[in-house]
C-alpha cells in the first residue's frame, strides 16, 4: 500500500500481488512437471516463528548443508548495500523480525482487507 514503487495504493498493489502469485504458480507447475519433484511451501509466518527450523527444512529440500551463519544474512555487505538502495528492501540489513506478520491488520482498513 505504501511502497514507493507501487503507486496506486491497495488497488494497484493487490493486482501486482495477484499477478506475482499467478506467475509463481505457473513456474512451480513447470518445475514440478519437468522434475517430478513436489515443491514444498514455506510460509513467511513459519520463517518468522521458527527461522532456524524453517531454513534447515529449506536446505534439506535443496540438498544443501544448513549452516547457522545463514541466519546472519543481514550482516552481509551485499544485503546492507541493497537495503540502502531500495526502499522496499530497507529492513534486509536487520535480523528477522519475529512479530512482523499480520501487520496488514493495523495498516489497512476493513474495506481494503475485504477488497484484497
Amino acid at each position: 500500500k505504501n511502497a514507493p514503487a507501487l503507486r496506486g495504493g491497495v488497488l494497484r498493489a493487490s493486482h501486482v500481488w495477484a499477478e506475482d502469485q499467478e506467475s509463481y504458480r505457473r513456474i512451480i507447475a513447470q518445475v514440478e512437471a519437468l522434475s517430478g519433484f513436489s515443491v514444498p511451501v514455506i510460509t513467511y509466518e513459519s520463517l518468522l516463528a521458527e527461522p532456524a527450523e524453517t531454513l534447515e527444512f529449506a536446505c534439506s529440500v535443496l540438498e544443501i548443508d544448513f549452516e547457522p551463519g545463514m541466519l546472519n544474512f543481514h550482516q552481509e555487505n551485499r544485503n546492507q548495500a541493497h537495503a540502502s538502495m531500495v526502499a522496499e528492501w530497507k529492513n534486509t540489513d536487520k535480523p528477522l523480525i519475529a512479530n512482523n506478520a499480520g501487520k496488514y491488520r493495523e495498516n489497512l482498513s476493513f474495506d481494503e482487507i475485504q477488497y484484497i
